[in-house]
């Protein structure tokens, strides 16, 4: 099993009502798109880093590693 399906099964939030999860993704969502401020779509990332590590009991460093190579891959788009 990779790491990425162990953490998808075994998190505090997976138990959760998964309409909720859509739900909640939907709005962050369009509340970034709509929200033309850089520092806006910041703190909506940070807060679901915070949500995803803290609440849900994702090691930081494995949730780190996994975010890492779609993070380079999108820095070095947005770059070029």
């Amino acid at each position: 099993m990779l790491i990425i399906d162990r953490f998808a099964y075994t998190n505090r939030l997976s138990r959760a009502n998964p309409y909720i999860k859509v739900l909640l993704s939907v709005i962050l969502i369009f509340v970034s798109i709509i929200n033309s401020n850089l520092y806006g779509a910041l703190v909506i990332a940070a807060c679901i880093i915070a949500l995803t590590v803290l609440y849900a009991g994702i090691p930081s460093a494995a949730y780190i590693k996994m975010v890492l190579p779609p993070f380079i891959y999108l820095s070095i788009s947005i770059l070029t």
